[in-house]
């Protein structure tokens, strides 16, 4: 009876100890982000194939990027060929090229210019993950072509906040507090010509914007349209989550 007691114990310790082998050498699945924004000019729904050497196929139902918004897409790792068309005309490439997504990584691509020169900007991003009722703002200068731009908060005064933000420039992350007692938090961010001061756009920063869906988060404003463009080609912001 002892016997076969040892014996039960002998085999249940090499069972413990192939089960914690096996476990001590299980590798964590790397992720990434890669977060698609869509400002050029007059365009429609954008739709991505993520293997350009192939043609699109079942378009209809792809992840679909919003005319003058974004998508976050997760999964791709390595030197992806990436192509981007018109969901109305799948012919017409907006992006076609190799971007490399590293493991545990964070991607923005802007996609700017026009629909017949279309142009892009790809960011690898480090997030700040901020505190204390705050979320932290950077700034992306993705309007067409423009002239360099300055960033200042209307209430206060002094320099700017952003100074010479050229075409395709990326600022800084800036801390934003805000409280959501009544008056809340609300910044006016004026968005100007730096060489003539001309207010180009404000756009209204407040609690309801950030709270809760983005607070103790990173956030991009980024500035796009046509420098004089009106309607749906006039100069604005697209709000893009980082984290």
């Amino acid at each position: 009876m002892k016997r076969n007691l040892i014996y039960m114990l002998m085999m249940g310790g090499l069972a413990f100890v192939i089960i914690s082998c096996g476990k001590s050498n299980i590798t964590p699945q790397s992720t990434s982000s890669l977060t698609i924004t869509d400002a050029i000019p007059g365009s429609a729904v954008l739709v991505p194939n993520f293997n350009s050497t192939k043609t699109l196929q079942y378009y209809k139902t792809a992840q679909q990027i919003p005319a003058g918004g974004s998508f976050e897409f997760g999964g791709y790792l390595g030197n992806i060929a990436l192509s981007l068309s018109q969901l109305t005309d799948t012919t017409h490439t907006v992006f076609n090229s190799t971007i490399n997504i590293a493991p545990n990584s964070v991607h923005n691509l802007f996609l700017t210019g026009t629909l017949t020169a279309p142009d892009y900007l790809f960011t690898t991003d480090t997030l700040s993950f901020p505190a204390d009722s705050a979320v932290n703002v950077r700034f992306v200068n993705i309007s067409t072509n423009s002239k360099p731009i300055s960033i200042d908060v209307s209430t206060a005064s002094g320099t700017p906040i952003v100074a010479g933000l050229p075409y395709k420039g990326v600022s800084k992350f800036l801390h934003f507090t805000f409280k959501t007692t009544i008056p809340a938090t609300s910044y006016n961010i004026e968005f100007r010509d730096m060489a003539t001061n001309n207010v180009l756009y404000t756009y209204a920063l407040t609690a309801a914007t950030v709270i809760p869906a983005k607070l103790f988060k990173d956030i991009t404003l980024a500035f796009k349209g046509l420098p004089g463009g009106t309607g749906a080609n006039a100069q604005g912001i697209i709000l893009v989550n980082d984290f």
